[in-house]
């Protein structure tokens, strides 16, 4: 659970994971459960592990929005690399598959991301699952998020599963 709320920070940033992880805490004490969090050591080159990361994930893709940055936001593009892949993503305590299943549901709740969502439907793609394990996904959010926000992400996937002539069934 909590290596979830980490993956989530390029997401929603730090105050709401900050948030969530002193409710995590609070549960934790509350039931008794001893957690003892992992730490990551990797001496590697933060950017070239990240550049690793990205690729693996999105693809040549993920390379393009971070040269889409260079005339106007150039650190951006790099906090990008270096932080969500180098570091975030490449926590080993959570599988691929995982990860963009969180993000997946993460992107649709937060809603208005579109652009991101279809990322990140493509990457869960790319590390293995199914069109209908996305849309199972997506179905999961109603209760938290509506319909509205779902039914957007429904568009977004369907634009994706079609470019990629992937089905549902």
């Amino acid at each position: 659970m909590i290596e979830a709320l980490i993956h989530l920070v390029p997401f929603m940033g730090f105050p709401r994971a900050l948030n969530a992880i002193g409710v995590a805490r609070t549960v934790f004490a509350d039931r008794g459960v001893a957690f003892r969090p992992p730490v990551m050591n990797d001496a590697r080159d933060r950017y070239k592990r990240g550049v690793d990361k990205l690729v693996e994930i999105d693809g040549r893709h993920g390379l393009e929005v971070v040269e889409s940055l260079k005339d106007i936001a150039p650190d951006l593009g790099r906090f990008i690399v270096e932080f969500t892949f180098g570091d975030v993503y490449h926590r080993p305590w959570l599988s691929p598959r995982r990860r963009q299943l969180v993000t997946v549901g993460a992107l649709t709740a937060f809603g208005d991301t579109a652009p991101q969502l279809r990322v990140h439907i493509g990457a869960a793609l790319n590390v293995g699952l199914s069109p209908a394990q996305v849309v199972e996904t997506l179905i999961h959010v109603v209760p938290y998020a509506g319909f509205p926000r779902v039914l957007n992400a429904l568009t977004v996937a369907r634009e994706v599963f079609e470019k990629r002539k992937a089905s549902v069934s």
